[in-house]
């Protein structure tokens, strides 16, 4: 099984200094491509910044930004057979980078602009590839994650709760489009998570 992964936060630029991002680690992405490796599937990862440990060779592909991410995976698409989607990428971006370092005189509000749903483009293009988003939630109740991944046109859905970003261990489950139970929702170390999730795709694919 060839594996296209995502993974980490991405990073959009207001200036060479600042930009808009959030708190994921890449632990989570780093882990499943770890697994998957382990148990001799073919691997590539698209990711961004990432603040754990991993060991990048020739099939890690670090990008900044969420326009960066969706066309670097669609370079590598027609390969995998499946696509996991764990990066955290960010919604918005600002309409415009500027160059240089602002003055912070000069920076009042910022406008921004939806940036592309990366995992809705890539199911619209290459409908025929087995497709798995993450939903981080407040609750874990399953209709938001639910309606989230069906609106994305994944086929299946990982939820998790907020406390999972950074952290080793958290409350997983996941879901399949017809919103049958792929893997209880449990208390799960992400090393755990990954290796379940493997195993379930090695099922099922």
């Amino acid at each position: 099984m060839n594996i296209l992964l995502s993974a980490g936060p991405t990073v959009e630029p207001l200036d060479a200094v600042r930009f808009l991002s959030n708190r994921s680690s890449g632990r989570m992405g780093v882990a499943i491509a770890t697994q998957a490796k382990e148990t001799g599937h073919g691997v590539r990862v698209v990711h961004g910044p990432l603040s754990v440990p991993y060991t990048p060779d020739q099939d890690w592909h670090s990008v900044e930004t969420a326009v960066e991410m969706l066309e670097c995976l669609k370079k590598h698409m027609s390969w995998c057979d499946v696509l996991i989607m764990s990066a955290a990428v960010c919604d918005f971006r600002p309409v415009q980078s500027v160059e240089g370092k602002q003055n912070k005189e000069s920076m009042g509000s910022i406008q921004l602009v939806q940036n592309p749903d990366i995992a809705k483009s890539l199911a619209e293009e290459f409908s025929r590839k087995h497709i798995v988003v993450f939903s981080l939630e407040n609750s874990l109740s399953p209709e938001r994650p639910l309606k989230k991944m069906r609106a994305k046109s994944a086929d299946w859905v990982i939820y998790n709760q907020l406390q999972s970003m950074g952290a080793d261990i958290s409350r997983f489950g996941i879901l399949n489009k017809e919103g049958e139970t792929i893997l209880a929702l449990s208390e799960y170390s992400k090393s755990e998570l990954a290796e379940n999730l493997i195993r379930k795709l090695e099922a099922s694919v």
